[in-house]
């Protein structure tokens, strides 16, 4: 029996997809830990043991920005107190294994001073070329037809004043300077996965060899009983929204305009809150609003589905079936949503340009058109016999 240590920002869309990896670990008898904010460790089911990172401020957290840039600062300002609390929970557990996550720069700089065997797992393969290409996500998409807002401005800013702090945290743990510490922390790991199509997967020869894909993987936590729909028929279409993200102002923007665009129309929407509070005393009566909302149990009604572009709405779409709309916040949300619209799955709305006209027309694009319904079922069913978790979990297991 091994111990694996996972350590994590807290942020949902980057915490959730290793949850189906913990949860495999643990069923094949493993110990499995997750060390993050104390507001993320209470979404995680029973049986992992949780270990609180007290440092992390969630307020300060915010990964709504444009470009990023005031998370990257912040984990970058923030790095040196998050590797010491970081080594001295590796040192006192004393794991097999540890994972990061692609944004963790303190937890990878403690994992690596350790000298304990660690690994990445990512949720954005954009990340890792250094040159600013994006990788090949979408059918008909390759390196060179798009570039990635995301990969340059990592590359601009790792290379810039990114790489002095980080190497100079580095040193203080007697670790060797990087020229580019993000991309080089990552391809020195173990293996980082990419939740993504197997059958996509990049073949850019900037990728080490040790970099696997697998995907996708999603979770949320379990839907509370209380806060279940209510089990009768929905006025179709039945549009499913997933737009909440931490502390993220401009969700009050997109709100107000699905109900500016949605309210008293002959549809359903379902809305999951993620317990946010949207400053909103009355939703329409066609609107349900719940904390989180089981799509699983709902896909054969949920005919459109709405999400921000970041990669939990990008998986679920795939996952379910579901045709989206990418409404494009953020470098990430912006790129996300492009391979969602080149794989046939989705449109894409710009946050700035959200209008309700827009928004209708778009639902009814995807209604009326099959193509959007059959290439969603077409990579459902690509997937539906793959295990991810499973196969990241052996990957883990081959490195111990």
């Amino acid at each position: 029996m091994a111990h694996f240590l996972f350590a994590n920002i807290p942020e949902k869309n980057h915490l959730y997809p290793m949850v189906p990896v913990m949860l495999q670990l643990s069923k094949d008898g493993h110990n499995v830990s997750c060390a993050c904010h104390s507001l993320m460790l209470e979404k995680l089911p029973a049986g992992l043991q949780k270990i609180s990172v007290d440092d992390y401020q969630p307020q300060q957290i915010d990964p709504h920005q444009e470009e990023f840039e005031d998370l990257y600062d912040h984990l970058v300002e923030t790095a040196p107190s998050i590797a010491e609390r970081y080594l001295e929970i590796f040192r006192k557990q004393q794991p097999d294994n540890i994972l990061v996550g692609s944004l963790d720069f303190g937890a990878a700089i403690a994992a690596e001073a350790s000298g304990i065997p660690w690994s990445v797992i990512g949720t954005n393969p954009g990340m890792l070329e250094p040159e600013g290409g994006l990788p090949c996500t979408g059918r008909g998409l390759d390196s060179k037809s798009l570039k990635s807002k995301v990969a340059g401005y990592f590359h601009h800013r790792m290379l810039g004043s990114f790489a002095k702090p980080l190497n100079e945290l580095r040193e203080s743990y007697g670790l060797s300077a990087l020229e580019n510490p993000l991309s080089q922390q990552m391809l020195q790991a173990s293996n980082y996965f990419a939740l993504t199509l197997k059958s996509l997967e990049p073949g850019n020869p900037g990728f080490d060899a040790k970099v696997e894909f697998v995907g996708p993987i999603i979770w949320q936590p379990a839907e509370p009983e209380e806060e279940r729909l209510p089990k009768k028929d929905f006025t179709p279409p039945v549009i499913a929204v997933r737009v909440s993200q931490i502390e993220a102002p401009d969700n009050h923007v997109v709100i107000s305009r699905l109900i500016e665009g949605l309210s008293e129309k002959n549809c359903t929407v379902l809305l999951e809150t993620r317990g946010e509070d949207y400053e909103i005393s009355d939703f329409p009566e066609n609107f349900y609003t719940r904390e989180t909302i089981d799509l699983s149990r709902l896909v054969p009604r949920v005919h459109v589905f709405i999400h921000r572009g970041n990669y939990l709405g990008y998986a679920a779409g795939i996952k379910y079936g579901i045709p989206s709309i990418a409404i494009e916040t953020g470098a990430e949300g912006r790129e996300i949503a492009i391979r969602a619209k080149l794989a046939g799955i989705a449109e894409n709305m710009d946050v700035d340009g959200f209008r309700a006209k827009h928004l209708n027309e778009l639902i009814t694009k995807l209604i009326s058109e099959p193509l959007y319904r059959m290439m969603a079922e077409r990579l459902k069913e690509e997937l539906r016999n793959q295990n991810p978790a499973r196969m990241v979990a052996e990957m883990l297991m081959s490195g111990i």
